[in-house]
């Protein structure tokens, strides 16, 4: 993905990065989100800031259900019960943020990218797991300890702290 600032993708990204409500610094986004707002741009245009937090909502709640069904399915897989329960709140109006918010158990999903999505909804799902289930949520198969979703090179992680080693997350 290029990063030049003189082809016009770049100055509207400049334009959206400098509305405060959209949180967008282009600097800080993955590849993927980069590409989803290339997207918008081909498919409609240099959306006008005002009119692209319903694109993102959209775009977080796609996203959050996407990274929840795999890790809903490996963790029911790998403890044995069932994460029904589980399920991404959407909401379009919301106090505390003008774009919307996409909830799950405590986390809000604010990502445009996929791996960095998946990080937020693998931490709620690993609270949702320990609250209600009592149980720890993946635990690392060498050491024993229980794993932490993170980012290594753009790619979501459980991370093993104890062996200080990183697991792919499906």
């Amino acid at each position: 993905m290029t990063t030049s600032g003189n082809d016009p993708f770049h100055t509207w990204l400049a334009v959206l990065a400098g509305e405060p409500e959209l949180d967008l610094d282009p600097a800080r986004l993955s590849d993927d989100a980069l590409a989803w707002l290339r997207a918008v741009r081909d498919a409609h245009g240099e959306v006008a800031p005002p009119y692209l937090p319903e694109l993102m909502l959209e775009r977080r709640a796609a996203l959050a259900e996407t990274a929840l069904a795999a890790l809903r399915a490996a963790a029911e897989r790998d403890l044995g019960l069932p994460l029904d329960d589980l399920r991404p709140e959407v909401e379009a109006e919301c106090e505390f943020d003008p774009i919307g918010s996409v909830g799950l158990f405590g986390e809000q999903v604010r990502a445009l990218g996929l791996e960095e999505a998946k990080v937020t909804v693998a931490d709620a799902v690993q609270t949702f797991v320990a609250h209600v289930h009592l149980r720890v949520w993946p635990v690392c198969r060498d050491h024993g300890a229980g794993l932490h979703p993170g980012l290594t090179d753009g790619q979501a992680v459980w991370c093993c702290r104890v062996g200080g080693h990183d697991l792919p997350m499906p």
